[in-house]
């Protein structure tokens, strides 16, 4: 049985649209919650931890599908977000260390671009996202940044959506597949 035919491999669209969700859900509860708070931390940490979860198994069923260059990008953002979770200190978040992730984001995001089964409109909110990203990299580096401020805030919420409609294509295209 290859790889592709693996029965298993019908049920990875849904987990990994259940990681994106439990990202955004987790990204917006944190972001409720006092800055650099142990509950703030804590719920970023979960969501990060969904997204890298997410585009790993995003990774691995978009190889499985033959689309290698998607697939390598979604690999990457699971080290991208490998990096967010680990800035993230219980009661301190390391806003630089966060920063350098969208050095290895912007990469990942062209290789995303690959991918056939998002439409021109969702590859084009991508590379939005990694402009809100760059633009918050460049406060950062700066030193205009706020540990939550607008462009960091702006940029993970875009990202968080995306993230969500990423996993409602991957559920399109499972559906179709049975």
């Amino acid at each position: 049985m290859s790889p592709a035919e693996d029965p298993t491999n019908r049920y990875a669209p849904y987990f990994a649209f259940a990681g994106y969700l439990v990202y955004l859900v987790c990204g917006f509860i944190g972001g409720a919650m006092p800055n650099e708070s142990f509950g703030q931390a804590v719920s970023w940490q979960l969501g990060s931890g969904g997204a890298i979860s997410a585009n790993v198994i995003a990774g691995i069923w978009l190889a499985r599908r033959g689309e290698d260059l998607a697939a390598a990008g979604f690999t990457m953002l699971g080290i991208v977000y490998g990096v967010y979770f680990a800035s993230i200190v219980i009661e301190h978040i390391d806003v630089r260390m966060g920063a350098a992730a969208v050095l290895l984001m912007i990469p990942a995001q062209i290789l995303i671009t690959f991918c056939r089964l998002f439409p021109i409109w969702v590859k084009v909110a991508g590379v939005i996202v990694c402009v809100l990203f760059i633009v918050s990299y460049i406060t950062v580096v700066f030193g205009t940044a706020s540990p939550i401020g607008g462009w960091q805030t702006c940029s993970y919420i875009a990202a968080e959506f995306l993230a969500v409609i990423w996993g409602v294509y991957f559920l399109k295209a499972a559906r179709r597949a049975d």
